[in-house]
């Protein structure tokens, strides 16, 4: 994942974290919101736009990416999906252009990429 997403995070009492550039209590416009274990990310996390349209969501084990991981445009379409295991790609990944074509589509196995599809924005295979 990039490291530019990765959200700087606050710690609350429910051990919920959070991340605003709005409210420095995250309570009513938080941005990021998640679960931790020892430090890490850890269970379901959804990162947000500041325009309210959902930017990622993932779920994570032990700080890693581990299970379906789902980006969007900030114009709501999805821009990418794909599933990890232990931090790594793992099986079917598809990324799309910004108005919907899809762009590539590619399957991992054992940290490799076994088979990959790609296309242009007029929808030609590469």
């Amino acid at each position: 994942m990039d490291s530019s997403i990765v959200p700087s995070i606050q710690k609350r009492e429910e051990k919920i974290f959070c991340h605003s550039s709005f409210n420095s209590d995250c309570i009513a416009d938080s941005i990021d919101m998640g679960t931790s274990k020892d430090g890490g990310l850890d269970g379901l996390w959804t990162w947000w736009y500041e325009n309210g349209q959902k930017e990622e969501e993932g779920t994570f084990k032990d700080g890693k990416e581990d299970g379906l991981l789902t980006e969007w445009y900030e114009n709501g379409q999805k821009s990418f999906e794909g599933t990890w295991k232990d931090g790594e790609y793992d099986g079917k990944s598809t990324t799309w252009y910004e108005k919907g074509q899809k762009m590539a589509e590619g399957t991992y196995k054992d940290k490799e990429l076994i088979e990959a599809t790609y296309w242009d924005e007029d929808g030609n295979k590469q």
